[in-house]
């Protein structure tokens, strides 16, 4: 449990202050030759089983790495697992509302059909560089929730 209180200050703090912290992880990327003949089904199969857990490719949140701390701490199989499907499920759920936001927002075809000019792609990446900043923010934020959480029951247990 020191490790994730240690781990939680080390990425959380700078995170939290917007100085980004190189984040622990791999830089690999699924080939796309690995799915770009493929039948749909197979493309779904490949991208889920590489991509859906998240462990082998570029993950932008140090948070990520929490949940293997966090299930490892956990006591015991069935805690671990039931901690696992509950951080899966926030996790996928959040995914899917940002996902669902971002649709609703975006254009409809007859709107992109023209490329579109200097000025709006500037704007798109300064728009998408201010939501990965803010995301980042956040991230360190609820490590630290999370590193303040450990200490407090390791101070319960203790004391």
């Amino acid at each position: 449990m020191i490790i994730i209180i240690l781990y939680a200050l080390l990425y959380g703090l700078p995170e939290a202050s917007g100085n980004l912290a190189r984040v622990p992880g791999i830089g690999w990327q699924v080939p796309a030759k690995w799915v770009r003949t493929r039948k749909s089904w197979q493309k779904i199969m490949i991208w889920g089983s590489i991509l859906g857990p998240g462990f082998v490719t570029v993950n932008p949140y140090a948070g990520f790495w929490l949940l293997p701390l966090l299930v490892a701490s956990a006591g015991s199989t069935r805690n671990g697992v039931m901690l696992a499907v509950a951080v899966g499920a926030v996790h996928g759920v959040a995914r899917a509302l940002a996902l669902l936001h971002d649709l609703k927002g975006s254009e409809s075809p007859e709107e992109t059909e023209t490329e579109p000019g200097f000025e709006n792609v500037l704007l798109n990446y300064k728009s998408a560089l201010a939501k990965a900043s803010y995301w980042r923010l956040l991230d360190g934020c609820l490590m630290l929730i999370v590193g303040s959480l450990v200490t407090v029951v390791i101070a319960y247990r203790l004391g």
